[in-house]
Parts: C-alpha cells; structure tokens; sequence
C-alpha cells in the first residue's frame, strides 16, 4: 500500500490532518499497526475524545477481495457482522432476524430478500440504511470505518463511500488504504489523501531492530537498508530470509551471525517470496498453496482436508507467513490470514495447473457442504467452481475425469447463474454480467443465460446490448 485516504464525514466540523506519527509505512495497511499513544494525541487535539470503532471480534475494518464478481459489499459485510454479531456461518434467517426493521442490509451480506424490489430502488435504500445505521451509531459515540485494499473495490463500492461522506452527519471516520492507482479513478479523493513515502535509510534501520527486538548487528542493519530501498515488506522479508536461512541467528539476548561471501539475494520482494516458500517443508508448502486457493483469509479444516500430509500451521505462523486471527467467522474454526497479499499471490501461483483447478474443486464442495448452498457463499461457489473448470486449463486438469467434470461443470452454472440474479438484484450490473458471460463460456447455447444477459443489460439501458442477447437466446 502506498497511500491512503481519510474521509471525515462533510457534515462535521474540521478535523486536523493526521500527523506524520500517524503514518503507516508502505506495505503495512492494519490501522491498528499506527501506535496508540499517538492515535489518542490526534484524537485529542480534534476535541472529539478516543473513538470507539464498530464492535468487534477482530478488528474495526473490512477489506476488498482481488478475486471474484458478485462480492462488491463485502468489505462492509464485514463491519455489518461484527455490528450485528453474526458470523459466517450463520443461517440467513439469524441474519435477518437480527437486522431487525434494517432487513435491507441483508443485501450487504449477500442474502435473497425475495420480493418485486426494482433493482435501482434496492440499491438507494440499501446506501439509504448504511447510512442511517453510521449515524445512528455516530450519535452515541465517534466512529472510525477502515476499509482496505480499495484499489480492487467495484464502482458500487465506492459510490457507497461516497455517499457515508456526504450524507452521514456526526463524528464519522471512513479510512481507506489503497494503491496510488485508485486515485485514477476517484481522482476527487486526492485531496483526502496521504500518500506513504518510502522508509528513510535511518528509518528502514530502526525497523530492523524493532522486528528483532533488540538491536541488530551492524551488517545485518546495512544489509537490508541496503536493499530495501525503503519498502519496509521488502526489509521483513529480507530478515526473514536471514532467519529461515540460520544466516541471522538468536544467541541469548544478542542477535549475531555472518553474511556468507557471494549470498545471493532475489532482485524482487516477490523472488524473495517465493525464496522464502521454497524453503517450507513439503507440508507445509502444500498447506500454505491450499490456503492460497482459499483467498486471503482462511481456516484449519478445509486446508487439512485439501492436503494429504500432516502440516503445521504452527510453522507458517512462525516463519511470519500468515497469522491467526483473533476469533472466526465461521464457528468452531481457526481462522487465519496471509501476512500479505502478495505472499497469497505468490503461493497461488507456484501451483501447477492440474493441481490448482482440484484444490479450487475441493474447496467448493466443502464450502457447499458446510454451508448448505446458501445465497451468501454463492460469489464464492460461482468463483471456485468455475475455476476448478476454465476451459482452457481443462484437457490438462481433468484429463480423464468423464462424470466428474460433467458435474463440476453444473456446479460451476448453476451456481455462476445464481451469483449473477443476485448481484443484478443489488444493481451490480457490471458484476453480473462478468458472471453471466463465465457462464455462457460453459454453455454458449443456454437460451436462459442469454435471456439473463439481455436483463442486465436493459437495466444499464444498453439498448443494442440488450438486442444482441436476445438474439442469441432466440
């Protein structure tokens, strides 16, 4: 992450820009990581007190996937659940139930609310109800809203964020970490935002000895300074690489070692990475590949069950690949997360083809089966499904499998045609269409998916869009 922005509701009085103790340094995007003694010096110097964020189990923030349609929301899925004390793996009806008179957020979480609703109607009152619901809670107490990886959200996303912004009065906070490349597209934000610069030298410096605890040897500190270049991702993972390598080494209190002569180092973070990945046991690599599969989140049993061997977890977590999470959303799991995203990416990608599409068909069935085919895991199901079949890995993934991938294949439709209903009933329209047109490279002919097509596209009034679909279903 190099920038992120602050969005202070419009309707309250100005708030002073965070200062530079504020800041978060590249390639750390948890508010949390910013100390606290300094938060509560800002808050006070705005005369607002110490804000309470959204109740939690883990953490006052939501973040943007990089994979999949039809999961726009869910980043405020997250802060609903943990408003409402839902989690996951609980039934629409609990959900619903809960919600109470606000039944149109149910539309954040993914559920069908069935009805004749016009999807543009349902979008205005579902933004209508966030922001009744943030400044209802704004009234009792300031609130702070993270949302992270913003640079991946969808347009509907963002008009929301928009929308809080503009209409929410009271003490609101809505922060949002992102790529430089987001302002592109919401270039109105670039007076909100603070860009990070990269670690000074003496900064980078002081980073090494605060990951270690103690201070560092001079060449290890000149090492990575060195070639860190002020990416302080880039300076974890060269300690990192030190440590997994016993080149770095804890004696008592003391850190000490040497740097052998000719150590190579990876010209990247991302070959540092997957330097850092060959170096696991073959275990847990094949755990840590699972849980890439899964997404950036995950838990213990569908990574146990997607592995032949017995693998630690407790090793990833030690080498600071992934962490646990404090709590779950789904009940009775373990819950964990990828250190970074770009440590997901890089193990997702060193799968081989054939094994990638069977890990994304195993995942899918367990998540079918442990949460029945419900409404809220279809982008999901739709997403793993339809991995585990795209049609140009196919010959090579499933060589022999004859009824297998005829049933894997209507999993995928029927599932990518559900998450696609939904998202047009949310007025996700480019989401829907992305889903539909997946669907229709497994079934070019389905006269049902095209007249699906026609639908969404009559409803963004793409008139010879709308033609075109219907001809194709006739």
């Amino acid at each position: 992450m190099s920038s992120w922005a602050a969005r202070p509701s419009s309707k309250r009085s100005a708030t002073p820009t965070a200062p530079p103790s504020l800041r978060v340094p590249r390639g750390s995007s948890r508010w949390s990581a910013t100390p606290a003694r300094a938060r509560r010096r800002w808050y006070a110097s705005c005369g607002i007190g110490s804000p309470a964020p959204l109740p939690s189990r883990s953490g006052a923030w939501g973040r943007c996937l990089a994979y999949g349609q039809a999961v726009t929301y869910r980043p405020l899925a997250e802060v609903l659940r943990e408003q409402f004390d839902l989690l996951e793996s609980d039934p629409a009806e609990t959900a619903l139930r809960r919600l109470g008179d606000r039944r149109i957020l149910g539309l954040t979480l993914g559920l069908d609310l069935g009805g004749e609703l016009h999807p543009l109607a349902a979008r205005d009152r579902l933004q209508e109800a966030w922001v009744d619901l943030l400044e209802e809670l704004a009234a009792e107490r300031p609130v702070v809203v993270l949302i992270e990886d913003v640079h991946w959200a969808e347009e509907p996303l963002l008009e929301l964020l928009d929308r809080l912004h503009r209409d929410v009065r009271g003490p609101l906070l809505v922060v949002c970490t992102a790529r430089p490349e987001l302002l592109e597209r919401r270039g109105a934000w670039g007076g909100d935002a603070l860009r990070l610069e990269p670690l000074a030298g003496a900064e980078t410096g002081e980073l090494v000895d605060r990951l270690l605890g103690g201070a560092a040897p001079d060449w290890a500190r000149t090492f990575v300074v060195e070639r860190a270049e002020g990416n302080p991702f880039f300076a974890e993972e060269l300690l990192r690489t030190l440590i997994d390598q016993d080149i770095l080494r804890r004696g008592g209190e003391a850190w000490n070692g040497a740097l052998p002569s000719g150590f190579a180092v990876p010209d990247s973070v991302r070959a540092l990475v997957a330097a850092r990945i060959d170096l696991l046991g073959a275990d847990e690599k094949a755990a840590l590949q699972a849980a890439a599969v899964i997404g950036r989140i995950f838990w213990s049993s569908p990574v146990y069950e997607l592995t032949d061997g017995a693998p630690q977890l407790r090793v990833l977590e030690e080498r600071d690949l992934v962490r646990r999470r404090p709590g779950s959303a789904v009940a009775g799991e373990r819950e964990y997360a990828f250190k970074h995203a770009l440590t997901r990416d890089v193990a997702y990608a060193s799968l081989p083809i054939r094994r990638r599409a069977r890990l994304h068909a195993a995942f899918a069935r367990w998540l079918e089966g442990v949460g029945e085919g419900r409404d809220e895991d279809a982008p999901l199901l739709a997403h793993h499904f339809a991995e585990s079949v795209r049609p140009q890995d196919v010959d090579l993934a499933w060589p022999d499998a004859g009824p297998e991938l005829d049933e894997l294949r209507g999993r995928a439709l029927f599932w990518l045609e559900r998450a696609a209903e939904l998202a047009v009933a949310r007025y996700e329209l480019d989401d829907g269409e992305a889903l539909l047109r997946r669907a229709l490279e497994l079934a070019p002919a389905s006269a049902g998916l095209w007249r699906r097509l026609g639908r969404a596209r009559a409803l963004r009034f793409d008139g010879s869009g709308f033609l075109d679909a219907i001809q194709q279903a006739l």
